[in-house]
């Protein structure tokens, strides 16, 4: 495709920047202190400090900034190229910011580099990377902001080789005219953790966010995409094989993330590639314990596209929930052309195909072209139906295998119940609206009376939000199915609320009761406040005994001196980590010595 990065691209981008750069080198490694914004060849100046540091000594250095340092620094050309094994520690995104001026790229490097504490902005490359370019080596961003950059791929950074790791960072309102508005990589392992991708824009090409072009990994965890776009594939993130051998070596991980607004705009009839959220032509493509959310395509799949076609690719989808996307062709939430997909206790429900491109195109929550097993999820309330299956070939259809599901309307499918009587038929599972229910991504809770409540089968430990699967209900009975667990169907397992006392231990000397509680799960309990005993409350993370110190007040504290003993009742409420609340009540006696005199 146009976007392909070719591997000498970065040193093609240096020689082009760098002609006629002088280069000054100290004699010993050290610390070198910025003290000034200034851009100049000046004592205190960032680029004094690169041009200081001796790149022929193989050891660590160090870039910092003088205390209370602040301000921006207004670049007129791109600075020195940074030298081996330099960490650049900045004050903070907020304190400092290094600006381009919409002429020059920032940073470059080919070697060993760590970025950290800085803003850099509106930088600006004719080939690749606008504001940082990584030729190689093991290159870090940790809490940078990189904002309003521009470039003919790459908007923010371009990654050519080596290991990329960006942490704690944010990556705004790049725009690349060919791929990666946000960034490229090409040849790397990538990594990107707690970090915040958005408003980034690839004009003509794939990927909005990230394009990773003959990658070898790509691995998301804890971060969020929002309103990133693409022309062609993937408005989030593109990972394209642009040969059969790469099919079988580039895997893509995401986890924990949240994947919200990302569209593309290129028709099915202008080749577009689809994949609002996430275009995948890994290898293995793994997605766990995600959010997708309110996603488009112009094309096919308004969150995700999976392209992987080899018998020897894998994909799979876990723990996961879709809702809201759209696709105007097909697939409103997912389609898939890559072998041995694999979507195991995920919620996808109200996605949409606005204009299915065929009938058999028309599953707003799954579109499986190649095939695929469905185990333990929810896909219901989808339109205009919820699972399509297209024909790869006049020959072979395409077979979609499933167990304990709740599946809507599938007419265009062929499906196959793996085991006898485990699956659901309902429009309704009883989901309530994306909250806050723990965990890294917002969720879907089930109803207390949802069907989907101790009716399905899953061997993973955890849920979407990481808590523990299956919580079994006593007053819900199982599936009748064989293999039933008694795990809740989707994405979320709704955790029990039942809390037991432990033996309360009184302390006379001071009047003083504490009430032990065993909370089942994670959440938090409260004691209610009354005219006897003063309001308190408590959390957990996990299951846990957690202890109440109860003191009497007003006439309770009054006859309690006076008798030496006095009864209170408590009222107390639990409710889990995204679950229902319930509450008891327990009466217990204070007992205080009488004082003598």
């Amino acid at each position: 495709m146009g976007s392909k990065i070719r591997p000498s691209l970065a040193t093609l981008v240096a020689a082009t920047i760098m002609l006629g750069m002088a280069f000054v080198s100290t004699a010993q490694a050290a610390d070198f202190t910025v003290t000034s914004t200034a851009d100049s060849n000046d004592p205190g100046t960032l680029r004094t400090a690169i041009n200081d540091v001796d790149a022929s000594i193989d050891i660590e250095n160090r870039i910092i900034f003088q205390p209370g340092l602040s301000g921006t620094i207004n670049l007129g050309s791109m600075l020195p190229t940074l030298p081996d094994k330099l960490k650049i520690e900045g004050p903070g995104s907020d304190e400092l910011t290094i600006d381009g001026g919409d002429a020059n790229p920032i940073f470059f490097s080919m070697s060993d580099v760590t970025i950290s504490g800085l803003t850099l902005k509106n930088g600006y490359s004719p080939a690749g990377g606008g504001a940082v370019i990584f030729g190689g080596g093991t290159s870090v961003l940790d809490r940078v902001r990189i904002e309003s950059s521009d470039s003919m791929t790459g908007g923010g950074v371009l990654m050519e080789g080596g290991t990329f790791t960006i942490k704690d960072s944010q990556l705004i309102d790049n725009t690349a005219n060919v791929g990666g508005g946000g960034f490229v990589a090409s040849g790397a392992d990538v990594l990107i953790t707690g970090t915040t991708i958005s408003g980034n824009e690839s004009n003509l090409g794939a990927g909005g966010s990230i394009y990773g072009g003959e990658t070898n990994s790509v691995s998301i965890v804890n971060s969020r995409f929002a309103d990133n776009t693409a022309v062609q594939g993937g408005g989030g993130l593109a990972v394209t094989t642009p040969t059969v051998e790469d099919f079988v070596s580039m895997p893509t991980q995401v986890t924990g993330s949240t994947f919200t607004g990302n569209k593309t705009t290129a028709a099915i009839t202008s080749n577009g590639l689809g994949g609002g959220a996430i275009f995948s032509g890994s290898s293995d493509t793994d997605i766990d314990s995600s959010l997708f959310e309110n996603n488009s395509s112009a094309s096919a799949g308004g969150a995700i596209y999976l392209n992987a076609p080899l018998p020897a690719n894998r994909a799979s989808i876990q723990n996961s929930t879709f809702v809201g996307n759209s696709a105007v062709a097909a697939a409103g939430a997912i389609a898939s052309f890559s072998f041995g997909l694999k979507i195991d206790s995920s919620t996808v429900t109200g996605n949409e195909t606005t204009t299915p491109y065929s009938p058999k195109y028309d599953g707003g929550g799954l579109l499986a072209m190649l095939p695929t097993v469905v185990t333990n999820s929810v896909i219901s309330a989808n339109t205009p139906e919820d699972v399509s299956s297209s024909e790869a070939s006049e020959q072979a259809k395409v077979d979609i295998a499933g167990s304990f599901n709740l599946i809507g309307s599938m007419p265009n499918a062929n499906y196959t119940e793996k085991v006898a009587g485990s699956d659901i038929t309902s429009s309704n599972p009883k989901l309530g609206r994306l909250a806050d229910n723990g965990g890294p991504t917002l969720t879907m809770l089930p109803a207390g009376d949802s069907p989907v409540v101790n009716k399905g089968s899953s061997f993973l430990d955890t849920d979407q939000r990481g808590l523990l699967r299956p919580v079994r209900f006593g007053s819900i009975p199982f599936s009748k199915a064989k293999q039933a667990n008694g795990a809740d169907i989707g994405a979320v397992e709704l955790q029990s609320n039942k809390f037991t006392f432990g033996k309360v231990k009184l302390k006379k000397k001071p009047g003083i009761a504490i009430v032990p509680v065993l909370l089942p799960s994670g959440g938090k309990i409260t004691l209610k406040g009354s005219k006897t005993v003063k309001g308190q409350s408590k959390t957990a993370k996990k299951l846990a005994t957690v202890s109440f110190q109860i003191r009497a007040k007003g006439k309770a504290l009054k006859k309690l001196r006076k008798a030496g003993t006095v009864k209170v009742k408590l009222a107390f409420t639990f409710r889990p980590s995204g679950g229902i609340a319930s509450s008891k009540n327990k009466t217990i006696r204070l007992a205080m010595k009488k004082r003598r005199g």
